[in-house]
């Protein structure tokens, strides 16, 4: 009797054990179960995932060590800079560098932007010219609205040479409504003035493959396949040059219209031609 009671107990006791062996075994895999849901639900944001490369063009506010303040469309961002960042020069092919940046200056920097700091890494930055578009234009003077809404008068004179895609051409391409930069010396201290020994106009350009041409017109098939044809006039000032190293060097070979036939490849900066609707080329690059 005491034998079997004692086997009986016996068994007893290990069903108990089994049993709760398994609910704490069932605990486990629930919270590790629970736990793995809740990293799937919420999975940790990649700091990358909040930076994306930009490119901006502001105008510098402060200075302080390898930090710059850049104020550009009334917003204000701090664009740090390392080992790594290149500097250059729009106007010329003059070296730059990190000690020929000043405050008021305008640049383009090229870097990696976090979208929750505003804060950049700058990659490249390029000293550019103080930029603006024309409102108004006189004999002797261009009215510009800078990038920080103020106006500038420019004075020009026979001397000011006039470039598109650092090509020379006439001054009578400028035009009310085009972007332009400026190499400016102060008229008078504090006069709101600055005479201009040279201008930079930024047009529109298009690059591609000539399919027709019809007296002074010209039809381009844009580099990228998918684009629908241009069509381009040329007129008595538009100037020709050939691309290649004296180009890139600011002393572009001089081409001309014969040089253009179809199937020609071109680089054309054009000025919209409101009468038309089409544009007029400024310059023709000639590949």
């Amino acid at each position: 009797m005491n034998r079997r009671l004692l086997i009986i107990s016996g068994v007893v006791a290990a069903v108990v054990v089994l049993f709760a062996a398994g609910i704490g075994v069932a605990l486990v895999m629930a919270r590790t179960s629970q736990s793995t849901m809740a990293n799937s639900a919420t999975p940790a944001v990649s700091p990358a995932a909040t930076h994306k490369v930009r490119t901006i063009t502001g105008v510098i506010r402060s200075i302080s060590g390898q930090t710059l303040v850049i104020s550009f469309h009334k917003k204000t961002i701090n664009a740090t800079v390392n080992a790594s960042t290149t500097y250059t020069n729009f106007a010329g092919n003059e070296p730059a560098s990190l000690s020929n940046l000043q405050t008021g200056q305008t640049i383009q920097v090229k870097g990696e932007l976090d979208a929750r700091t505003q804060n950049m890494l700058a990659r490249r930055i390029t000293i550019m010219p103080p930029l603006g578009k024309i409102s108004a234009i006189t004999a002797q003077a261009l009215t510009v609205t800078t990038t920080e809404d103020t106006n500038v008068t420019v004075n020009v004179s026979n001397s000011t040479i006039v470039y598109a895609d650092l090509v020379p051409v006439p001054a009578t391409w400028l035009a009310v409504g085009e972007s332009i930069g400026y190499q400016d010396t102060p008229a008078a201290s504090g006069s709101g003035k600055v005479s201009a020994a040279k201008i930079w106009l930024f047009l529109p350009s298009v690059h591609g493959a000539i399919t027709a041409i019809n007296g002074n017109t010209l039809t381009l098939q844009p580099t990228n396949a998918q684009a629908s044809p241009v069509t381009v006039s040329l007129s008595p000032n538009t100037v020709y040059v050939k691309a290649g190293k004296a180009l890139r060097q600011g002393t572009p070979t001089p081409s001309n219209r014969q040089a253009i036939q179809v199937g020609s490849k071109v680089q054309i900066a054009h000025s919209p031609n409101g009468s038309t609707g089409g544009a007029s080329a400024v310059v023709v690059i000639v590949m």
